[in-house]
């Protein structure tokens, strides 16, 4: 029997639906349309898109210390896509959680469909996995040492590990004991009605994309060839028809072509879905692959716009720094390197004409700043670049006894 919450499983199975494009749209009537990988379905990407842009700004950095900088900077560097993933993971799901074997130093991330953590109000988190038949629990109080993991089969005999978890929350309260997603109902209820009203733009672009004939006046024993001109008219498969009249009584077809689909309510239905969407997640609506007259186009305006979401993402990363420091701690620990420091690349991402700018001024106001590398890389300078600069200001000056002869 599953241990896990049925609410938690519910909600983990809609939101894959949506970052795998896969989910369904009532049309009304009790139909349903199964979006899929094929435009003609009308799937829409908005939510992966929407996650796509926050994950690419949350970068961790990890600064080791010790001698053998080198060494000690590529293990440490192999910890930055776990902690990646489940920063990733905790945004799309409410919550992430990063297992560490203090024995081996295998690390891996846990699996929404497989586990999940809840925090109570007063800060205690449970994280609960269930794989098979073995069910692994551990328990965290908020203080400076954690538990090894519990590990049990089909709910019977306990076993203690060398397991440690590390659990990271988005929007984690009293209220919201699994965290909260960033594709929230209300997103994904706006990105469900923008996919119902691509459908039915399609359904109505399709029954006009030839001009509807419709063929009035029909009368009982036509002749045959009067109904089949008719036929042939009214679908399209013929222009032009000779269409007589009724010999006895004189009775004459009429013919008639629907006016064409207005399409401007589908289109602006379809930007106003997209705002809702685009401004729940903070991001720019262009982005949705929806251009919308006024939208920022420039480089700086674009930048611009982003200033909340950067704003959100450094709060939420001093949120999570002390858990994912302890896991660095704990694997520094487990595979005997020196300490190492977690630190976050600056989420905002100006444009390098802006950067250049602010470069520039702040050389002006200090000048002896125009030599310090750290500037030219402010500045947007590639590493290659600073390379070359660097050689050309502070050029390597060999000596003839360094070439093997003196002048003696």
């Amino acid at each position: 029997m599953s241990i896990l919450s049925q609410e938690w499983m519910s909600e983990v199975s809609d939101i894959r639906s949506f970052m795998d494009e896969d989910y369904d749209v009532p049309l009304g009537g009790g139909g349903y349309a199964r979006t899929t990988l094929g435009r003609q379905s009308s799937q829409l990407a908005w939510a992966r898109i929407g996650i796509e842009k926050w994950a690419m700004r949350v970068i961790p950095q990890i600064l080791p210390s010790g001698d053998d900088v080198k060494t000690n900077t590529m293990i440490i560097n192999s910890l930055s896509p776990y902690i990646r993933k489940a920063c990733r993971d905790a945004v799309i799901f409410g919550n992430s959680t990063i297992l560490l074997d203090t024995s081996t130093g295998m690390v891996r991330v846990s699996t929404p469909e497989t586990s999940y953590a809840e925090m109570d109000a007063f800060g205690n988190v449970a994280f609960e996995e269930q794989i098979g038949d073995i069910t692994n629990i551990s328990y965290y109080d908020g203080g400076d040492n954690r538990d090894f993991m519990i590990s049990s089969v089909d709910n019977d005999t306990t076993a203690d590990t060398t397991i440690k978890t590390f659990t990271i929350f988005y929007g984690a309260d009293g209220a919201h004991r699994y965290g909260s997603s960033r594709i929230s109902p209300s997103v994904r209820s706006s990105i469900r009605a923008a996919s119902r009203n691509k459908i039915r733009a399609e359904i109505a672009s399709n029954f006009y994309a030839y001009p509807q004939r419709v063929i009035n006046g029909a009368w009982e024993e036509m002749d045959p060839s009067i109904m089949n001109g008719a036929k042939a008219m009214a679908s399209g498969a013929a222009t032009i028809q000779v269409l007589p009249k009724d010999p006895s009584t004189g009775d004459k077809l009429d013919y008639k072509q629907l006016d064409g689909a207005d399409f401007t309510p589908f289109i602006n239905m379809q930007e106003q879905l997209a705002t809702e969407v685009a401004t729940a997640l903070g991001i720019n609506l262009d982005e949705l692959g929806v251009v919308k007259t006024g939208s920022a186009t420039s480089a700086d305006g674009i930048y611009a716009s982003h200033e909340a979401i950067s704003v959100e993402i450094e709060a939420w990363e001093q949120s999570i720094t002390k858990t994912l420091q302890d896991f660095i701690d704990a694997y520094t620990d487990s595979i005997g390197v020196p300490y190492a420091t977690l630190t976050w690349r600056e989420p905002a991402q100006p444009s390098k004409a802006s950067a250049a700018d602010a470069a520039i001024k702040l050389v002006s106001a200090f000048p002896t700043l125009a030599d310090s590398p750290a500037v030219l890389k402010w500045a947007g300078l590639p590493d290659d670049v600073l390379r070359d600069i660097s050689n050309e200001l502070n050029p390597v000056i060999i000596t003839n006894d360094e070439e093997g002869g003196n002048d003696d």
